[in-house]
């Protein structure tokens, strides 16, 4: 018999690929760029869509500059006709091969 409380595990997958209805946890692959203090939140751009993800600490929102492409893992946020994502782990992509990356997404029938 399966924990009730063991965790979902997170869906690779774009932002335009995003159902609020059947998604609960997410990791999405993108360029951060937006901040927003007031709320503690980034702005994701994965090439098709932008989401706003919101963080757990100032002290990581400090830490993460515009510009820097990452992993966001993390549990979706429904609003509505819009969603969030309530980011859970970051993880620095800057060391990967965004061309390769970007085909290889492709090629996987992702966009």
């Amino acid at each position: 018999m399966e924990d009730a409380r063991e965790p979902v595990p997170a869906r690779e997958t774009v932002i335009s690929n995003i159902s609020p209805g059947k998604d609960s946890r997410l990791a999405l692959i993108g360029t951060v760029v937006g901040k927003d203090a007031d709320v503690t939140a980034l702005t994701l751009d994965d090439g098709t869509g932008t989401i706003t993800v919101l963080l757990s600490s100032e002290s990581l929102f400090e830490k993460i500059p515009l510009g820097v492409f990452v992993r966001v893992v993390g549990l979706l946020l429904p609003l509505g006709d819009d969603f969030e994502l309530r980011a859970e782990i970051i993880q620095d992509m800057n060391g990967l091969d965004k061309e390769l990356f970007f085909k290889s997404r492709k090629m996987i029938g992702l966009e």
